[in-house]
């Protein structure tokens, strides 16, 4: 063998070994992310949840609306239910963007 194909063999492994470690890292990366994901969705859900108990008829939006607290704690309900949105899409898109490199 040349010297030339020896050192392209060469090039090869080390190129061979990055992808290998770069998968691993991208890997373990995506395990996190789904695991974030699941968290979140669940969040998204209960702080949902609480909202359309504040929206229906519900003991609790009974009692904020006799003490007249109703706007303030909806206003409230629907801004965390947003927040919980926006990070579960985040993480969404995240998690999507690492399936891509994969």
């Amino acid at each position: 063998m040349s010297d030339s194909t020896l050192k392209e063999l060469w090039q090869q492994v080390a190129e061979k070994k990055s992808c290998e470690a770069k998968q691993k890292e991208l890997t373990a990366q995506r395990d996190t992310l789904a695991d974030r994901l699941k968290k979140l969705e669940k969040s998204k859900l209960a702080e949902q949840a609480d909202v359309d108990r504040l929206e229906g008829h519900s003991l609790a939006a009974f009692f904020y609306q006799v003490i007249g607290k109703m706007d303030e704690k909806l206003d409230k309900e629907r801004q965390e239910a947003y927040a919980a949105r926006v990070k579960y899409d985040a993480a969404l898109h995240d998690l999507s963007s690492v399936d891509a490199d994969l």
